[in-house]
């Protein structure tokens, strides 16, 4: 068993295919789940831990903990990746995007606007159409 963890903050799919992917870089991941339950059938080699993951002074206290085992800290989803993103500039690990600007991604109606301000987006009755390369050109300048 490997003695390094990759530590997701949730996950909700593909739990199997990271595990893989974290054993193949010689790590295990480690998957803090408010409904461990929800895992059961995709989880693969993941180890799986019922955790309040909404509670922002709890995951640090468990990163501060564990925080010599753990290679650094992610989330795949929408709803914590700010979360894992402070706790890695917090902590020291790896950055792979800066925060505000992943906050600035993750604020619908902030991108919405850009997208219209740019001409890039057509509104539907309940949804915005905008092309893949308008999108990348978005994620760019928001990004950079």
């Amino acid at each position: 068993m490997s003695s390094k963890v990759l530590l997701a903050i949730e996950a909700m799919s593909h739990v199997a295919e990271m595990a893989d992917a974290a054993a193949a870089h010689g790590c295990r991941l480690v998957v803090l789940a408010e409904e461990p339950g929800m895992y059961t059938a995709d989880s693969g080699a993941a180890e799986i831990v019922g955790f309040p993951t909404r509670d922002t002074q709890r995951l640090r206290d468990y990163v501060e903990r564990w925080q010599g085992d753990i290679e650094n800290v992610f989330s795949v989803t929408d709803t914590w990746g700010v979360q894992a993103s402070e706790l890695r500039d917090e902590f020291g690990f790896p950055q792979f995007i800066n925060t505000d600007k992943l906050r600035t991604l993750r604020d619908k109606a902030q991108v919405d606007s850009k997208l219209r301000a740019a001409d890039w987006a057509s509104t539907g009755e309940n949804s915005i159409t905008f092309s893949s390369s308008h999108a990348m050109g978005l994620a760019r300048s928001m990004c950079g």
